[in-house]
């Protein structure tokens, strides 16, 4: 706030989870974002409601738009 009480800026907790610069998340910030575990984020994955990439054929990479979609 200001000298006169106005809002100057916020200050969100956790906001790198909603707002980065990265597109792409992790198993497990994809996992903390959705609020469940990894084997439910695998289940999901494996009855084709998860869309993902494999860029090394090994980890899985969420592109954030979608976890977003998701979510809400």
């Amino acid at each position: 706030l200001d000298s006169k009480g106005n809002v100057i800026g916020l200050d969100i907790t956790n906001s790198s989870q909603f707002f980065s610069a990265e597109d792409e998340l992790t198993m497990k910030e994809a996992c903390a974002l959705l609020g469940i575990s990894e084997s439910t984020m695998r289940r999901r994955i494996k009855e084709g409601k998860v869309k993902f990439r494999k860029p090394n054929n090994k980890d899985f990479r969420f592109k954030r738009k979608e976890i977003l979609k998701i979510a809400s």
